[in-house]
């Protein structure tokens, strides 16, 4: 058997192991998602209640009354929604791909996910405000209001008149896009509510409240949502690449097989010839 190469030995040892690794990252990735889709249901119930109560916040605006538009003469914000983390395939790409007719437009990049600011220098541009993007589902609160305060202060600033999001969410297990409009709130949106709530502040005070908390609903919903696609790119990722680690550990356990069919023959053919 001394004919066989001790280093395909170790190059099957060395996939076995990434093959392993590969898995574990896949298993990671699942769970991850997951925990996100279960959080993303409580946020939309969230967002419902805060919409019925915007409704009957608009009922108490005297007629005419409206919630102030978007101010054209400033740039809208694009807040794009990336990966902090790799092995997620084109996921940066797409996103970056959606956004760019905004930004060629002259909106202001907010880019979530250092991928992502990265890929977009990469292409000529430059996040004017960047944040890392969240690991575990439960920090997704934390971000949204990190999100929500940079717009709120920028708008509040005079640096942009409006906000757009740019985010991907799963449709089963398909990864599609959103571009959704997210300041200032869009009044047509809510159905003014015959219903006249007890409320001891004034209208516009109560409007203006109840749209930070719809702003935080919305953020927090693009977080998880972007989360969960996210890493349902990434089992894909890995799913491919175990199939690719699957072929190439099938070839090396063929190589080692021939390898050791040839010593056996070679010492047969040894055997023969010291008899005759």
């Amino acid at each position: 058997m001394s004919g066989q190469d001790p280093r395909l030995a170790e190059r099957i040892g060395s996939v076995q192991q990434l093959s392993s690794v590969v898995g574990a990252m896949r298993g990671i990735a699942a769970a991850r998602a997951q925990q996100s889709r279960h959080q993303l249901a409580g946020i939309r119930a969230y967002a419902e209640i805060v919409a019925d109560a915007i409704s009957q916040a608009l009922g108490l605006l005297p007629p005419g009354d409206s919630v102030p538009a978007a101010d054209t003469g400033l740039p809208q914000a694009c807040v794009m929604f990336c990966t902090e983390q790799g092995f997620a395939g084109a996921f940066n790409d797409r996103i970056c791909d959606a956004a760019a007719p905004l930004l060629d437009a002259g909106a202001v990049p907010f880019v979530i996910g250092g991928r992502g600011a990265r890929l977009l220098r990469a292409r000529g541009g430059e996040p004017q405000w960047s944040a890392p993007m969240i690991a575990q589902a439960g920090s997704a609160r934390a971000l949204a209001d990190r999100i929500g305060k940079a717009l709120i202060d920028a708008l509040a600033a005079g640096r942009i008149g409006g906000a757009m999001i740019v985010h991907a969410a799963l449709d089963g297990t398909r990864v599609n896009l959103k571009q959704e409009s997210l300041l200032p709130l869009d009044a047509t949106r809510f159905p003014r509510s015959s219903i006249q709530p007890l409320t001891y502040l004034p209208a516009p005070l109560l409007l203006r409240e109840l749209a930070a908390e719809y702003l935080f609903a919305q953020l927090a919903a693009a977080v998880l949502e972007s989360h969960a696609a996210e890493n349902s790119a990434r089992m894909q990722a890995m799913a491919a690449a175990q199939d690719n680690i699957g072929h190439r550990l099938e070839g090396l356990r063929l190589d080692q097989q021939i390898q050791r069919q040839d010593a056996i023959t070679d010492e047969l053919i040894e055997l023969a010839a010291s008899v005759l």
